[in-house]
C-alpha cells in the first residue's frame, strides 16, 4: 500500500476474501514471522482496519553489511492469512 495521505491506518475491503466468522491475521512482510499488525474475527462488515505505522524489518539470515530499510508508513506490503 502506498500511503499518499500519510494516514495511520486504512480500511481494506476483504469481503471477497473472507467469510463472516473467519479468524484472520495481517502481517507486514518486512517482519513476516513477527506479531500480526492486525487480527480478529471477521464480522462481515466488508472492511478490516490495517495500521500503516510500519514495522522494524527482520534482520537478514546470515547478516548483512547494510540494515534493511524501514519502508513504512509511506509504503508497506501485507499478507492476509486465515487462522484455524
Amino acid at each position: 500500500m502506498y500511503n499518499w495521505g500519510n494516514k495511520t491506518s486504512v480500511a481494506v475491503d476483504v469481503s471477497a476474501l473472507i467469510s463472516t466468522g473467519n479468524q484472520y491475521e495481517v502481517h507486514n512482510v518486512q517482519d513476516l514471522f513477527g506479531a500480526p499488525v492486525a487480527s480478529g474475527t471477521y464480522n462481515g462488515s466488508g472492511t478490516i482496519t490495517v495500521p500503516l505505522g510500519g514495522v522494524n524489518p527482520a534482520p537478514p539470515i546470515g547478516g548483512s553489511p547494510v540494515a534493511p530499510v524501514h519502508t513504512g508508513p509511506a509504503f508497506d506490503v501485507f499478507l492476509l492469512t486465515l487462522r484455524r
